[in-house]
């Protein structure tokens, strides 16, 4: 259910498709190297993926693992996947956030400094010509 919501294909147009169909072009290489690995029989750590939709792409972090038949066989890939392109809009923002925090507080600290550079290069001038 949540696929179809995701990228918009029903079920009935997903079924027996390549998975690598529905993964966009910038996620597709790395997608299959943790896929043949998978099927090789061994475990990869969980990899974040582009899922690609009738909109922007989602991101997903995708946990493939070897399917094993009656007779301990590898007979394909199982990958449990979490939508987590709300988090990583999060990131972002905050990232932004960040930068222009720390861009708003800089601006008037330059000013400050600027200002208290000229004011000792005054009274220091000041006590050249006028010693005390």
């Amino acid at each position: 259910q949540r696929f179809i919501q995701v990228t918009g294909v029903p079920r009935e147009e997903a079924i027996g498709k390549p998975f690598l169909k529905y993964v966009d072009e910038r996620s597709r290489e790395e997608t299959r190297l943790l896929l043949t690995t998978a099927l090789k029989g061994l475990t990869s750590p969980p990899s974040e993926m582009l899922i690609a939709t009738n909109d922007e792409p989602r991101v997903f972090l995708m946990s493939p693992a070897p399917r094993f038949g009656e007779d301990g066989a590898i007979v394909g890939v199982t990958c449990i996947g979490q939508d987590i392109t709300s988090l990583r809009e999060l990131e972002i923002k905050k990232s932004n956030f960040a930068a222009t925090v720390t861009h708003e507080l800089r601006s008037p600290l330059h000013g400050i400094i600027g200002l208290s550079d000229d004011i000792l290069l005054n009274s220091q001038v000041k006590q050249v010509h006028h010693p005390v």
